[in-house]
Order: C-alpha cells, then structure tokens, then sequence
C-alpha cells in the first residue's frame, strides 16, 4: 500500500526538521554565551576605525597649515593640465583660499598659463589679477602668500 509510504517519507521530514531545530538551538547557544572579562586584553581591543584616525589626522595637518590664501577668491583657467587643476585645487583649499567654478566680481586672482591667451579670461572678469599658476607651487613651497609681481600676466 501506498499510504505507509507516505508516513514513512512524514516520519523523515519530521526526523530531519527536528534534527535542524537541534542545530539552530546549539548555534544559539554558542552565540548567546557571553565572554568572560578575563578573556579580553582591555589593551589589544581597538576601539577606533581607520576612517577617525584618518580624519583626525587629516584635521590636525589642517590645523597646522598657513592660511595665507584664506582672503582671496581664486578662478582656475580651464585650460591648465588636470593633473595640475587637482593639485591646485587642493592647496587653495589647504590655505583656506576661497575656489570658484565660475568667473564673477568677486574674483581677485585668475590661475592661468603664461604661455597662453589669457584675454578673454580679462575681459570676462576685467578687476581680477590673471597670475601665472606657477605662483601656487611658488606660495606652498615657501610656505607663506608669495608677492604677485613676477607672476602677473599682462594682456
């Protein structure tokens, strides 16, 4: 007959459920029992993350730096070498100059190349100062805000 069959297959769905319910009690347990205090080195326990030492370590480098951009409004060129854009981007920003992404009155310095036509950049935004980029690298490695004259371009 088939219906011993059918209890015989009950009977294992119901041997292995049990089975499993057994199982998930013992992980239970080994993931309830709590660790005991004289298992934990109070010294080896990290208690920060890599991202706050990274921004403490960021702040406090900030912290230290001149401000010697930190009254001006500066304009990068466009047409610089991205690599460099980068790099200056980040030393505006480290001596707390002021960055836009658009020509406007408030600028005081344009970034350009020398060896370039910087007319139209003058004529967009004819008050600013249109400077050699040089000037940054000049400013962050003398550490402090380095005079314009020999890095002014004229139009």
């Amino acid at each position: 007959m088939r219906t011993g069959e059918g209890s015989d297959t009950e009977d294992e769905i119901e041997r292995i459920q049990a089975q499993r319910l057994k199982q998930n009690e013992k992980r239970e347990e080994n993931t309830s029992e709590e660790v005991k205090p004289a298992e934990v080195d109070p010294f080896s326990v990290d208690t920060e993350d890599e991202e706050d030492v990274m921004l403490r370590k960021v702040e406090k480098v900030n912290h230290e730096l001149p401000k010697f951009f930190e009254h001006h409004v500066l304009y990068i060129d466009k047409d610089l070498p991205k690599d460099d854009i980068k790099q200056i981007e980040k030393y505006i920003h480290a001596y707390k100059g002021v960055l836009v992404e658009d020509l406007s009155d408030i600028v005081d310095i344009i970034l350009a190349d020398r060896n370039k036509d910087s007319f139209s950049l003058n004529e967009a935004c004819p008050e600013a100062k249109i400077i050699d980029y040089n000037w940054i690298w000049e400013c962050h490695n003398q550490q402090k805000l380095v005079p314009l004259d020999n890095f002014t371009i004229q139009c």
